[in-house]
């Protein structure tokens, strides 16, 4: 709050429960449900339209008698009450650099902002946007639902050139491992027989200006901190993707605490609401309405970045 930019007089509500990335029903009743369901009836004028869970506020909520054995935090707050469903996303990025990987990502936003000290922080206003787009379907794991060529045609649909669009399909085995100011990336990562540490082993390697573009993969578990896929705090690591100092860490992430199934992201919406220039959290929850579009939603999902952030 006292470093990112028109942020200053948000609410603040503390939550005291354990820091586990899984947390028990009853305890996330007690000590995450409940004082916030209190700080609404305190508050009864106010339904923040925006939620950010900051570093250690459990993730995962163990659910054992669902088809899915754990549902995410995000999505149980969203749909919490019937007449309040605040578009919700986490800045928890806290991995192999702790805390730090957090604040890298906060200084990212105040730098770009520089004098343009608003709420809505803008790549374009800001004449530093990136122009290059690229989703690898590549050795795509179910070939019925093409991720990549859902997102290429979503931003292509709102504006943005073939020319600036790479597209690898299902029937080549060659991955897209280069990038250069980059505005979008997706890709199947382990699921495509990529490195299980594609995002920090240079496999895959951005170069120019890449601080302000948002990805998504087709990886069930790419929102757990532990798994045998690529992760979100590999994705904003220091040295992400060939960066250093989080150069090359993106700007918002959606991902999933848990196996998905087909209700994956809806990648035509949430890559093609940010090339149209909607915030970030709006691209998210776009995106987590699931793969076959509106009528599914995805339990699972996350979205890891400031809401207010966008091209």
């Amino acid at each position: 709050m006292a470093n990112r930019p028109g942020v200053s007089n948000a609410n603040l509500l503390a939550i005291t429960c354990a820091t586990n990335e899984l947390i028990e029903p009853t305890n996330y009743t007690n000590y995450v449900l409940t004082p916030v369901m209190n700080w609404l009836a305190t508050n009864a004028t106010k339904r923040p339209s925006y939620v950010v869970l900051f570093q250690d506020i459990p993730s995962r909520l163990d659910l054992p008698n669902r088809t899915g054995s754990t549902t995410s935090i995000q999505y149980e707050l969203h749909t919490a009450l019937p007449t309040w469903s605040p578009l919700i996303t986490a800045i928890n990025m806290n991995g192999a650099g702790g805390t730090n990987d957090c604040i890298g990502y906060i200084n990212k936003l105040t730098n770009m902002a520089g004098t343009n000290q608003t709420l809505f922080i803008s790549a374009t206003a800001a004449q530093r946007w990136n122009t290059n787009w690229y989703f690898d379907d590549a050795n795509g794991a179910y070939s019925n639902i093409p991720s990549g060529l859902e997102g290429a045609e979503g931003v292509e649909s709102n504006g943005v050139l073939s020319s600036a669009v790479t597209y690898t399909p299902f029937t080549t085995t060659v991955h897209i491992t280069n990038g250069f100011n980059v505005a979008g990336y997706f890709t199947w990562g382990a699921n495509g027989y990529l490195p299980r540490t594609y995002p920090v082993d240079r496999t895959v390697s951005f170069t120019g200006s890449n601080q302000w573009y948002v990805i998504s993969t087709d990886e069930s578990f790419n929102g757990q901190r532990v798994t045998g896929q690529g992760n979100f705090l590999e994705w904003f690591a220091s040295n992400a993707f060939g960066g250093t100092s989080y150069s090359n860490t993106p700007v918002g992430a959606i991902s999933h605490v848990d196996e998905p199934d087909a209700q994956a992201d809806y990648t035509f919406g949430y890559f093609g609401s940010w090339a149209s220039g909607k915030s970030f959290a709006i691209s998210a929850w776009i995106g987590q309405i699931g793969t076959y579009g509106p009528g599914y939603t995805d339990e699972d999902f996350q979205a890891v970045g400031d809401p207010f952030v966008k091209q």
